[in-house]
């Protein structure tokens, strides 16, 4: 709870509601990651084609005005205990977050970038909406039999093994992965 009425997410979202006065002048998501991929994925696709796997708020919006936070899933990215969310497990999502899920249910397909640590994530948020969720990864196994219904995955070749990621988006954006 951020006071006696509201938590912190649901100030947040009333914040975004009032959006155009932006008071306390919060960036837009995908202006928090340093990494040229997410600028060029809105440049490409535009924000409303954007979304963000935060850690901190779960799937928002590229343009969805977001304080500057360090919550992260990965385990290789040295950051206080306090800053990284326990690693959570597929079928059971057990802690205190209460992630949102802004991705509209409008049965379009959506393509997942990111990490193993963040798939799960991914999973919770999206399994029951509409349309097939394409999932790239980079692991030894391939996660399509903990998926399910509705997704489908693409292993992404690589030599690297951390943010391999961003190598898929840039080629999401030179248009050598097709959508």
């Amino acid at each position: 709870m951020s006071d006696g009425s509201q938590t912190w997410r649901e100030r947040l979202l009333d914040y975004n509601k009032e959006a155009p006065a932006n008071r306390l002048h919060l960036l837009p998501a995908y202006q928090l990651y340093a990494d040229k991929a997410y600028q060029g994925l809105v440049r490409k696709f535009g924000n409303a084609q954007v979304f963000i796997l935060s850690a901190g708020w779960g799937l928002i919006p590229a343009d969805f005005l977001t304080p500057d936070y360090d919550i992260t899933f990965s385990q290789a990215k040295k950051v206080p205990a306090h800053c990284r969310r326990k690693k959570c497990r597929w079928k059971k999502w057990d802690d205190d977050y209460k992630d949102t899920c802004l991705l509209p249910d409008d049965g379009d397909s959506t393509i997942f970038l990111g990490g193993q640590d963040y798939l799960p994530l991914f999973y919770q948020l999206t399994k029951k909406l509409k349309g097939t969720k394409k999932v790239f990864f980079n692991t030894k196994s391939d996660p399509d039999r903990r998926l399910g219904p509705g997704f489908c995955t693409e292993r992404f070749q690589t030599n690297r093994r951390t943010n391999w990621h961003y190598d898929c988006a840039q080629m999401l954006i030179d248009g050598q992965i097709g959508l």
